[in-house]
């Protein structure tokens, strides 16, 4: 049986809409391309992005972000479902002063300050995905903050994502599109012969480390990727945003109180009508 729903820890799989507040959409979405790290293949066990401050600067001001999302609607999306990544993930931002084009396969130096020096990344939410959780075409995969996170891109330079995975589990032929989520994801390169233009290289670029238990057929490599640490200039698709609200729906009790206040505020007018007539 499927499961649609699955419980984490400052975690969510939204739904539907996103709070009313201000967001921020860091590439394009429905995307043409797809990808599946970190959330779909298991071989990684740690990825980076990294964000323009001059490009977020230009989509927003100063947020403290409680929400970070990405988006299941691109070309490599299947039309049924797909099972995410059964593993445990801690999410962690933090802000940098290394460049996009210094931004490199050594995942702690894209963290250190100026000096070289190791900084640690904000918690900013940790959630486990449990066994046949699958997301359909258009929802959205993302975290809640339990250490919400204040950003202003005009003074603090770029933004990291780091995502540690743990206790992964191997999805069966985990790389074929049908059986892996692929997230909507852009990149450098020109695909207008695909209808599509590509991504400028300021948005973002990528950090991650493959583990040697890359794929259930005894590959150690992932699409082209030999075990280890790379960087490129791909990136997800991502939101930044407020912590995400779900439509509440009233308990029955809440519905009856809710009536017997109206039936009474309707009352309470009609008496006043009433006497008004009254004393006309």
């Amino acid at each position: 049986m499927k499961k649609r729903l699955f419980v984490l820890v400052a975690a969510t799989v939204a739904f539907g809409t996103v709070g009313v507040q201000a967001q921020v959409i860091v590439g394009t979405t429905p995307s043409f391309l797809g990808n599946c790290l970190p959330f779909g293949c298991h071989a990684v066990s740690r990825y980076q992005q990294i964000y323009s401050a001059s490009y977020l600067s230009t989509l927003m001001g100063s947020m403290t972000i409680g929400h970070v999302g990405f988006f299941y609607q691109n070309f490599f999306a299947q039309s049924v479902s797909t099972p995410l990544q059964v593993a445990t993930y801690e999410v962690r931002l933090v802000t940098t002063s290394v460049t996009l084009e210094d931004f490199s396969a050594d995942l702690d130096a894209n963290i250190a300050d100026e000096s070289g020096d190791p900084v640690t990344p904000q918690l900013f939410g940790l959630g486990s995905v449990g066994d046949n959780v699958e997301l359909e075409f258009g929802d959205q995969f993302g975290f809640d903050a339990t250490n919400p996170f204040f950003y202003n891109p005009a003074t603090d330079g770029n933004l990291l994502l780091d995502i540690l995975v743990s206790d992964a589990t191997p999805l069966v032929n985990n790389y074929h599109p049908a059986r892996t989520v692929y997230f909507d994801s852009e990149d450098e390169n020109d695909w207008t012969d695909f209808g599509y233009p590509g991504t400028q290289a300021e948005h973002f670029a990528r950090a991650f480390e493959i583990v040697a238990e890359s794929n259930t057929d005894g590959d150690p490599n992932l699409l082209g990727y030999q075990v280890g640490t790379h960087s490129d200039e791909w990136g997800l698709v991502t939101m930044f945003g407020p912590a995400t609200t779900q439509t509440v729906i009233p308990e029955p009790m809440t519905i009856g109180l809710v009536a017997t206040g109206l039936v009474g505020i309707a009352g309470a007018a009609l008496r006043r009508r009433r006497g008004i007539s009254e004393d006309a």
